[in-house]
């Protein structure tokens, strides 16, 4: 809220007019980028089905089963939300708080993998990308970018603004946050609600040998 205010501050003139600073359109760029990186991610893994997620969080043998199935289950409907989110520039502050953490969590789970040695699947996406330092890298910067997006406000074209700045206490804002997050997670629990069963395949593909 206090971003907001001061976003507000910053861009009112004597008789309610709003001027453009340059990083109004920067933190839209920023929006935009780690949004819609979270959304793509999101919409992948949910095409791909949550029993290909799921082996591939197991893969990195840092939860037991149950726990890997449920972080499978859940993660594309908040990755999904956040982004939405972010998108929109509704209570952003809060939004990009939640990337900066989800980054920081999947940074800290690629980079255990490197340090084991291991050669698997990201489970980013849909793709096979593997874990690499440059992964690593690129979510360090949407780190900065996300932390630097809760001290610079919206920006442009954001639903916090046209909320007058104070998305975070808007009840307006907050319902339709509440919507888009239910959406995302109905979209979320489509489909197997079961752990899938373990296979010497998805031991050998996707690097689960430390499992027995």
């Amino acid at each position: 809220m206090r971003a907001g205010q001061e976003d507000k501050k910053r861009q009112q003139k004597p008789g309610g007019e709003f001027h453009l600073q340059p990083s109004d359109g920067l933190a839209l760029l920023a929006r935009l980028l780690v949004g819609g990186i979270l959304i793509v991610a999101a919409a992948a893994k949910l095409r791909a089905g949550r029993a290909d997620f799921f082996r591939r969080v197991y893969a990195y043998d840092l939860l037991p089963r149950p726990a890997s199935w449920t972080l499978a289950r859940a993660l594309p409907s908040v990755e999904l939300t956040v982004g939405v989110l972010l998108v929109l520039g509704l209570i952003a502050s809060v939004a990009s708080a939640a990337s900066a953490l989800l980054l920081v969590t999947f940074t800290g789970a690629v980079s255990i993998s490197l340090l084991r040695g291991r050669d698997q699947p990201c489970g980013c996406g849909a793709d096979q990308r593997l874990v690499s330092w440059r992964l690593v890298g690129r979510n360090v910067c949407l780190v900065l970018v996300s932390v630097a997006l809760v001290r610079a406000g919206p920006g442009l074209a954001s639903l916090d603004r046209a909320f007058d700045a104070s998305g975070s206490t808007n009840p307006f804002a907050l319902a339709l946050a509440a919507a888009i997050c239910l959406g995302s997670v109905w979209m979320g629990a489509l489909g197997t609600t079961r752990i899938p069963a373990r296979t010497s395949a998805d031991r050998t593909n996707f690097g689960e040998a430390a499992h027995v």
